[in-house]
């Protein structure tokens, strides 16, 4: 059975709403108090995660006065299922037409925060513009930096490896219950897709990213994803590493640390009516 997602947001003094948008779960969460014209954000995960993996981070950042989105990708939790024969097909072009689809609806430039695998997608869905800041977590590689492993997956069979190889990469903290939570809640994920990010099969034209960009990366982190140092001086943008943080932080007890993080550089980064956002 899938969570109620309003539950899960565990935010009562929140505006929040579930809605289907092209056939995708979309999450969304904002203060009572919000202006309507308060800054968008759009919360895009990576493989085998749905629009969940968001649940700690969203309440935070519409705390701070940001209207919040979390989508599901096509296939994923909530969104539209898929035939098999369909899903392995997906690659990064559907995941980047599915954040697309997000942000027209959204309707006004948004800031994408995006994690691992999702970090290619936020980064190529912002070269179509409409964007007005990058977070990347953990971010997958486009081609510019390099593959991340040198083994090519079977494209017609969905993925998701088993539960003990998967805790060490995703989480430094975690205790057995929430991890066996966490992993009961995991989809298989779209071979295609992960055959893009991990073998670098995706260009970014860093000449078309306008907006600026912040690299995040766990200090406990044992992914195989790049260093976020590395991710920044390729595709150009700023670094920081949250000691001890695993891959999936924002699930992590340090979550409220690193998201604090992220909203102080978008205070320093993007401009306001009177130039200045307010301070968390």
């Amino acid at each position: 059975m899938i969570p109620d997602p309003l539950a899960e947001l565990e935010a009562p003094t929140l505006v929040t709403a579930v809605r289907d948008v092209a056939g995708l779960r979309v999450v969304s969460a904002r203060a009572e108090a919000a202006a309507a014209d308060a800054p968008a954000m759009l919360f895009i995960h990576g493989a085998y995660h749905g629009w969940w993996v968001w649940r700690r981070w969203m309440p935070i950042f519409a705390g701070f006065g940001n209207d919040c989105h979390a989508l599901s990708l096509p296939g994923h939790e909530g969104s539209a299922p898929l035939a098999v024969a369909d899903y392995v097909r997906l690659g990064q072009a559907d995941y980047v037409a599915a954040v697309r689809a997000v942000l027209d609806w959204i309707g006004r430039p948004a800031v994408l925060i995006a994690h691992s695998m999702g970090g290619l997608t936020a980064l190529k869905a912002a070269e179509a513009g409409g964007v007005t800041a990058l977070v990347l977590v953990a971010s997958a590689s486009p081609k510019e930096v390099g593959r991340m492993r040198e083994y090519h997956l079977d494209p017609t069979r969905p993925v998701l490896p088993p539960a003990a190889e998967l805790r060490d990469k995703m989480f430094a903290t975690i205790d057995d219950a929430a991890y066996d939570a966490f992993y009961a809640r995991l989809v298989p994920e779209s071979p295609t897709a992960l055959n893009d990010s991990g073998e670098a099969l995706v260009s970014v034209d860093r000449t078309r990213l306008a907006s600026p960009r912040l690299f995040v990366r766990g200090g406990a982190d044992a992914s195989f994803n790049h260093a976020a140092d590395r991710l920044a001086r390729a595709l150009g943008g700023d670094w920081i590493v949250i000691e001890g943080a695993g891959h999936d932080m924002m699930l992590e007890p340090c979550a409220f640390e690193a998201a604090l993080v992220v909203e102080r550089w978008l205070n320093r980064v993007l401009p306001t009516d009177d130039g200045v956002r307010a301070e968390p």
